[in-house]
């Protein structure tokens, strides 16, 4: 139970109520998805879930993608995520944003960007190719990115500007 609700205060505060339900619902479904004998049982869960969020809301993040704790998305619509991106803790999406792959690798699969911890991506923004999002980075609305981005900075614009989030670096 635990692993369902590890979302849910962190959207709780934030007054996010469609995450809620997104995050339950993924969570959960991740968790059939992964026991065959669950899926025996509880197989409706799982369509239930493609339906609700993927078809009739337009959330296409697959259940095998990798998300870490308090993870936060507000609006939802239009957020497309690779199933192999991996995204960190404390992270926080908005709509209308594509997190994926630029290329299909012969014999190595999807390459799909890291998220690392505690950090926030803005609307519409695009993150594509095998890059890193640093910790405690922030990616500004509209912005996209190519290139990895080191831990602590801010980036924004089209192409894209680093500004270190402390200017006392």
């Amino acid at each position: 139970m635990k692993y369902i609700f590890q979302d849910f205060k962190k959207n709780w505060e934030a007054k996010n109520w469609k995450g809620i339900i997104f995050m339950i619902s993924f969570r959960l479904t991740s968790l059939i998805r992964a026991n065959r004998f669950a899926m025996l049982f509880f197989f409706v869960i799982p369509i239930l879930h493609v339906l609700l969020f993927n078809w009739l809301m337009g959330f296409d993040i697959p259940l095998k993608t990798i998300i870490g704790k308090d993870f936060v998305i507000f609006h939802g619509h239009g957020v497309v995520i690779n199933a192999k991106t991996k995204i960190g803790r404390n992270v926080t999406i908005r709509q209308h944003t594509t997190i994926g792959t630029i290329d299909m690798v012969e014999n190595e699969g999807s390459l799909a960007p890291e998220i690392g911890d505690n950090v926030q991506i803005g609307a519409h923004v695009i993150i594509l190719g095998p890059i890193e999002i640093g910790h405690n980075s922030i990616i500004g609305a509209g912005t996209l990115v190519l290139k990895s981005v080191p831990s602590g900075f801010k980036v924004f614009g089209n192409p894209i500007t680093l500004k270190p989030i402390n200017p006392r670096f």
